[in-house]
C-alpha cells in the first residue's frame, strides 16, 4: 500500500502491519462510533444489546412490578429483545442512562400512566410520545 513511518532515527521505513482479521469486536467498534452523538451510543435496531429499553420509574411500587411483569411478558411473546431498568434510581439517572447505552427505543413507564398508555421515546430523533401499549411491537426502524 506504500504506507511508511518513521523509524528511530527520522528515516523512513514501510510500515509492518498485522491483523487476525476483522472480527466482531471491531466491527461492534465502528458502528459505535459511526452511530454516537453527544448523549453517547445510538444502536440501530438488531446491532446493540436489545432493540428496547423499558424504564420503569417507582419500581419499589407493587403495582408497578406487577404492570412490569405484564409488559414484559407481552413484549417476549412478540420476540422483542428487552433491556429493563427497574432500578432505585431517580428518573433523570435513568434517562441519562438511556441514551448513554443508546438503545434505538425506549419505553417509559410510571404510576401516573392511565389506559394502558406507556411514553416511547425515539433514541434516534429524541421524540417523546404517549403511545397505548397494543402499538409498541410494530416498531419500526429509523429512516
Amino acid at each position: 500500500m506504500g504506507l511508511t513511518v518513521a523509524d528511530a532515527q527520522g528515516n523512513s521505513a514501510p510500515a509492518h502491519m498485522a491483523c487476525s482479521g476483522i472480527g466482531i469486536t471491531r466491527c461492534l467498534q465502528t458502528l459505535a462510533d459511526l452511530h454516537r452523538d453527544h448523549h453517547g451510543l445510538r444502536w440501530k435496531p438488531g446491532c446493540g444489546p436489545a432493540d428496547l429499553h423499558l424504564i420503569v420509574l417507582r419500581a419499589d411500587l407493587p403495582e408497578m412490578r406487577e404492570r412490569t411483569e405484564q409488559i414484559v411478558r407481552q413484549l417476549q411473546q412478540h420476540g422483542t429483545r428487552l433491556l429493563v431498568d427497574d432500578r432505585p434510581e431517580a428518573a433523570g439517572e435513568k434517562f441519562a442512562y438511556a441514551r448513554l447505552v443508546g438503545v434505538p427505543h425506549a419505553l417509559v413507564i410510571s404510576p401516573q400512566q392511565t389506559d394502558g398508555a406507556v411514553e416511547f421515546i425515539d433514541r434516534w430523533t429524541s421524540r417523546h410520545q404517549e403511545v397505548p401499549l397494543s402499538r409498541i411491537p410494530g416498531i419500526s426502524s429509523p429512516q
